[in-house]
């Protein structure tokens, strides 16, 4: 991360400033700035609903035509920023307890239109031989503001990527013969642009926020993979960690992908966060070897190694709870060890090739130096995954909005207060899709990619969460899906 990267508004423009010059010309309008949204927030309702959000996309700047293989534009990442903020100063009763990253496909449109963006789609098909395109935006999960806050809340941004390196590689060549069996080789070395881990990217980051503060509090910290391009690129990670969308000619061409942490804040007195990650992988179990994959546990086994750690921890302020995955060799395994590499910032993905993946869980959090520290000694972490409804009589899902109204019904019903969230996505392999820390990428063929909402809860040891939905509607059932 670079010292750029961390903005330095600290104060807010006021009107009376700009009425009389001093920031010169008056900031963009509501309209202005706001992209495609959709939000689970209905005006004139008398509540929120136990769980509600708001979808921020990127304003596009050329339409583009899927249909001749010519991709959209959309504006950088910050502005999305620029977006949410206006959103929030045009609702001050609401306030933003979490950010977090999603992605949507861009869809072909029908007639005049010639892109389209489903906000509303709980599952979207990547297409193996024709283009991908994808747009990222913004989710703030909202709450009602205190009524002794005065001020609108306000956000910002700094993106934490990893610093370059440079490694160097030797290919060798045939330089000649010599009688009539040997030969001789001359070698020749290359130098390869890289990325540091993540952990350096944490390290460098806590080391530069020292002499440069944050102007705000932290809010919440996640993991954005982003995708280089196709094949080797010459953009530099920071320049990735700006953009809104990504493509990709054809579902055949190997992809490049690096990981940025975002680090959202409420704008406000500078701080100095320290910030620190603990990740927990499902147990591996049984022997691998011939005839016999590398098999581990279901992911509910990292669930329960992080909510036993949890609750040994003291005088740290947990920033977020994420679902992640990792790629993982599938040799026989002979002498007993796995590489698995979560921590790596620059991976290559073939799709000619079977490639392994293993979901964990990554924890990011505070230490005692944090300004709100506690103990978690008497939580008892537990999670429950809302997919959504396959419909009936068809190959699709329910939208995100009836989703969302389920949820909201089970959280009634059960009145448990929610400690996280968070939007999973899982290849669709069947009902155990979200059970499974293991799944396997088969080149050649399209893929089904389903999102659910994950909710954390952390109800007294004594008090069990139920695990099943409860029925929503009368009947149990809608027109066109089922209700578990």
């Amino acid at each position: 991360m670079s010292d750029k990267d961390i903005p330095i508004d600290v104060n807010p423009v006021l009107p009376e400033d700009v009425n009389s010059g001093k920031c010169g010309p008056a900031p963009p309008s509501y309209e202005e700035v706001m992209g495609q949204y959709e939000t689970s927030v209905q005006m004139n309702q008398p509540e929120l609903p136990s769980l509600a959000y708001i979808d921020i996309m990127p304003r596009m700047t050329k339409p583009g035509n899927l249909q001749i293989n010519v991709m959209p534009e959309f504006q950088p990442f910050q502005e999305i920023v620029r977006g949410a903020n206006a959103w929030l100063a045009q609702n001050p009763g609401l306030a933003v307890w979490k950010c977090e990253t999603v992605e949507r496909k861009v869809l072909k449109g029908q007639g005049h239109t010639r892109v389209r963006v489903d906000l509303d789609s709980m599952a979207y098909r990547e297409s193996a031989w024709n283009c991908n395109c994808y747009v990222f935006g913004i989710r703030m999960w909202l709450t009602q503001r205190a009524s002794d806050q005065k001020t609108t809340q306000e956000i910002g941004l700094v993106n934490i990527s990893p610093p370059e390196k440079e490694v160097e590689y030797t290919s060798y060549h045939r330089a000649g013969f010599i009688g009539l069996r040997h030969y001789m080789t001359a070698c020749r070395v290359h130098t390869l642009k890289t990325y540091e881990g993540l952990r350096k990217s944490i390290e460098e980051f806590n080391a530069k926020v020292k002499a440069n503060p944050i102007p705000g509090s932290v809010l919440n910290v996640e993991t954005a993979t982003l995708k280089f391009a196709e094949g080797f690129s010459t953009k530099s990670a920071q320049e990735v960690a700006e953009m809104s969308s990504w493509h990709e000619m054809s579902g055949m061409i190997g992809r490049r992908r690096t990981q940025v942490l975002r680090m959202f804040y409420v704008k406000g007195a500078p701080t100095t966060p320290q910030l620190e990650m603990a990740e927990f992988l499902p147990t591996r179990i049984g022997q691998a070897g011939l005839g016999r994959p590398i098999r581990f546990a279901d992911f509910s086994d990292a669930e329960n190694q992080a909510a036993e750690w949890l609750r040994a921890q003291r005088g740290i302020r947990l920033l977020n709870i994420e679902t992640r995955e990792a790629k993982y060799n599938t040799f026989f395994d002979m002498g007993g060890q796995v590489n698995i590499d979560t921590d790596s910032t620059d991976d290559f993905d073939l799709p000619m090739f079977e490639s392994h993946k293993l979901r964990f869980l990554r924890v990011f959090f505070t230490s005692a130096g944090a300004p709100v520290a506690t103990s978690y000694e008497n939580t008892s972490l537990t999670t429950r995954v809302f997919p959504p409804v396959r419909c009936k009589g068809e190959i699709g899902y329910e939208t995100m909005m009836q989703t969302m109204a389920r949820i909201d019904a089970w959280l009634k019903l059960t009145g448990l207060p929610i400690f996280g969230v968070e939007t999973t996505q899982v290849l669709d392999e069947g009902p155990s899709s979200f059970k499974k820390s293991q799944y396997k990428l088969r080149g050649f063929v399209g893929k089904i990619w389903v999102t659910a909402i994950k909710i954390y809860f952390a109800p007294p040891p004594y008090i069990s969460v139920p695990e099943y939905l409860v029925a929503a509607g009368s009947g149990g059932k809608s027109s066109t899906c089922n209700i578990l």
